[in-house]
């Protein structure tokens, strides 16, 4: 069987993507410069208008971790109905947010510039999170973008788990050299007391 030359271009594109993707959480500092770096490859290759990272908390609201627009970030949702069918491990393709009562409850100027979005459950390192992908087009999403944004998930979980851990271990390294400061300063105050 022959796979058409537009549908290998668009597997070519779709693989190099993911491993560009795979490069950036491996090589990167910063979190989340490197989440917002994903987002971009995404970007090209679904061609929505924003992306963002919601994750469920403790108290069972779910915040923004990362985002394409200063728009979604630091935002706290609380998940009805539909968030909840997402969380619970199946993607939601809604055409039109007007009709979304989890998206109703968020203020006018988070609404303004969406009017459909994709919604794509994966596992983070602390509980469960979804990528959304937002268009100002009304039923922009199609199916071959929500298969994308499936196979593109685990690679977002993966970019938050590890950056995560990079984090932390970079915590643990600059507390255990401020230790070792504050232990050098004790040793020489005490050599000088001596003295």
């Amino acid at each position: 069987m022959t796979v058409p030359k537009n549908q290998e271009q668009r597997l070519r594109e779709e693989s190099d993507a993911l491993l560009e993707g795979m490069n950036i959480i491996i090589n990167s500092e910063s979190t989340l410069k490197a989440f917002k770096k994903v987002l971009e490859i995404l970007k090209r290759l679904i061609k929505f208008d924003d992306a963002f990272v919601l994750q469920e908390q403790n108290n069972g609201s779910l915040s923004s971790v990362v985002s394409s627009s200063p728009q979604f970030e630091n935002l706290v949702w609380s998940p009805g109905a539909m968030f909840k069918h997402v969380l619970s491990g199946n993607s939601s393709n809604i055409r039109n947010i007007s009709y979304s009562t989890d998206w109703q409850g968020q203020p006018v100027e988070i609404r303004r510039n969406v009017t459909s979005a994709l919604h794509t459950p994966f596992s983070a390192t602390t509980g469960n999170a979804m990528l959304i992908c937002t268009s100002s087009q009304k039923g922009f999403f199609n199916k071959s973008q929500i298969q994308l944004l499936e196979r593109f998930a685990p690679l977002a979980g993966q970019a938050l788990y590890s950056l995560k851990n990079k984090g932390l271990l970079r915590d643990e390294i600059n507390k255990r050299k401020q230790a070792e400061g504050s232990l050098e300063e004790a040793l020489k105050e005490r050599r000088n007391a001596k003295e």
